[in-house]
């Protein structure tokens, strides 16, 4: 009698071990949140199975273990790839992290950006929704991973004429976009784009170029 004991509770030992170890592995995921008082605040995140509401702050280590320098990052906005550990620990593929703007273009510990954000305040201009560039949705950077923001959107707003952008509008997370400057396609998850936008200081197009839609301001 001693000995089935034994084997039935080895045997259930081995049927509960897994499921516990399954619960405990890193999760490979992409991040993104801002950089505040050198601490990295992570944003809405969602992992497949469920999605995190964000605004928690998460300790960051490169892949040998160190810990990640964010001095240079301090008020900047960053994505990246890497495995998620129990504790809110990230093990960073130091590789995939990029500088995506200020930490004003999103809400770290929200959800994603929507805000107005400032260019050049003068004059009222012309709204566009639903900026496009050769038919795909405008990014938010003008160049991967860099020139975030106001960049982009003046670089948009001067191919239409203008001299360039007063506000304008980002959803984040929001693939696909393509890059104004080279064209190239953001198909991957931490890809934002440019929803609206106000362009000033110039006549524009008759028709407006890369297929923006146009609407007048009054």
């Amino acid at each position: 009698m001693k000995r089935f004991v034994v084997l039935t509770l080895g045997l259930a030992m081995w049927v509960v071990m897994p499921t516990r170890l399954l619960a405990s592995m890193p999760a490979h995921a992409v991040i993104t949140g801002c950089v505040q008082d050198g601490v990295f605040m992570s944003e809405s995140t969602d992992f497949g199975t469920h999605v995190s509401p964000g605004g928690y702050a998460i300790t960051l280590r490169t892949e040998a273990g160190g810990p990640v320098d964010l001095t240079a990052l301090e008020g900047r906005r960053i994505i990246m790839t890497g495995e998620l550990l129990p504790g809110d620990t990230f093990f960073v593929e130091e590789e995939t992290l990029l500088d995506r703007g200020p930490c004003d273009g999103a809400k770290a510990g929200g959800e994603p950006a929507g805000d107005w954000m400032p260019g050049d305040a003068s004059g009222e201009g012309t709204k566009y929704l639903d900026p496009l560039v050769d038919g795909v949705p405008l990014d938010y950077c003008l160049e991967w991973g860099s020139e975030c923001g106001e960049p982009a959107a003046d670089a948009w707003c001067r191919a239409q004429g203008y001299a360039g952008a007063s506000t304008f509008e980002v959803r984040s997370a929001s693939p696909p976009t393509r890059i104004f400057s080279s064209g190239r396609i953001c198909d991957m998850v931490f890809c934002d784009r440019i929803i609206s936008l106000t362009c000033i200081g110039g006549k524009g197009l008759d028709r407006p170029a890369n297929n923006g839609l146009r609407e007048v301001q009054p």
